[in-house]
């Protein structure tokens, strides 16, 4: 979406590097829990977790929801272990969920993601707000964690997506 705009459209994130599918699961999700809850994980072929809410809010700001209940919000903690690349990533890649439309607290959270498009058509999503520099990634056992990038992901780097648009905007 032009920068600047809001709406929400139908994705699936696709891992660059290893071609695995972000997948949210938020059954038994139905109130909020400070840690986060719900299920995070890959799949090799699309499947209905896969199928993914980018609802923008301007700027190149976002959040991933899930396509079922799209009260369940993506959300990377990074925890006390940010600031520094680390081999083998770091962080709590969970849900959260909201009863309502995004609260106002939610604007400035750990939710709230970035989209950092790349010459090649991929982009890297980034925890825009708490965790500036900080970045989602998918390493080669489908494990989903986050990485530490001062300049952002480059090249061939597991924090790499492609962001496959299966509707036009259905809201906004």
């Amino acid at each position: 979406m032009p920068a600047g705009s809001s709406g929400i459209i139908r994705v699936c994130i696709k891992s660059k590097k290893h071609g695995l599918y972000l997948n949210i699961d938020p059954d038994g999700m139905g109130y909020f829990d400070p840690a986060g809850a719900g299920r995070v994980f890959v799949a090799t072929a699309l499947g209905p977790y896969s199928i993914l809410h980018l609802e923008f809010a301007g700027s190149n700001d976002c959040y991933v929801r899930a396509s079922s209940i799209p009260s369940i919000c993506l959300r990377m903690d990074i925890g006390p272990e940010s600031h520094f690349f680390k081999n083998l990533g770091f962080g709590t890649v969970n849900c959260q969920y909201w009863a309502e439309s995004l609260p106002d607290s939610m604007k400035t959270g750990i939710e709230v993601m970035s989209q950092k498009s790349q010459r090649d058509g991929t982009c890297a999503i980034e925890a825009s707000f708490n965790y500036p520099g900080h970045f989602l990634r998918i390493d080669e056992k489908g494990l989903i964690y986050c990485q530490c990038w001062e300049d952002g992901p480059k090249g061939d780097s597991l924090e790499l997506f492609e962001i496959l648009v299966l509707d036009d905007i259905i809201v906004g």
